[in-house]
C-alpha cells in the first residue's frame, strides 16, 4: 500500500492509503461456514485488533447499511482465495 496525498486526500485527519493495484486482498463477506470459521482462528490469531474491528457493532451496521463486502489483506486469513476488487484488471 502507498500512501497518497492528492487534493481532497491531504483533508483528511489521518494518512489515506490508496492500493496501486497489485493488491492482494481476500473477501471474508458472503464466506461458507467451513471457510469462515477458517478464516476467523486465522484473523484472531495474526491480528488481534483487526478481529476486533470486525466484531464490533458499528462496522456491522455500516456493513449492512450499504450491502457492502469487506476486504482484508491476505495475510490475515491465508486460507481465503485472492479476490481483485471490482474494476481491477485481473
Amino acid at each position: 500500500m502507498d500512501q497518497v496525498s492528492s487534493s481532497g486526500l491531504d483533508s483528511w485527519p489521518v494518512p489515506v492509503l490508496v492500493y496501486a493495484g497489485n493488491e492482494k486482498l481476500v473477501k471474508l463477506s458472503q464466506l461458507p461456514k467451513a471457510l469462515k470459521i477458517r478464516a476467523w482462528g486465522e484473523i484472531r490469531a495474526n491480528s488481534s485488533d483487526l478481529a476486533d474491528l470486525l466484531k464490533e457493532e458499528t462496522l456491522k451496521q455500516v456493513v449492512e447499511m450499504f450491502s457492502a463486502n469487506i476486504y482484508i489483506e491476505s495475510h490475515y486469513a491465508p486460507c481465503l482465495p485472492l479476490e481483485p476488487l471490482k474494476g481491477r484488471k485481473r
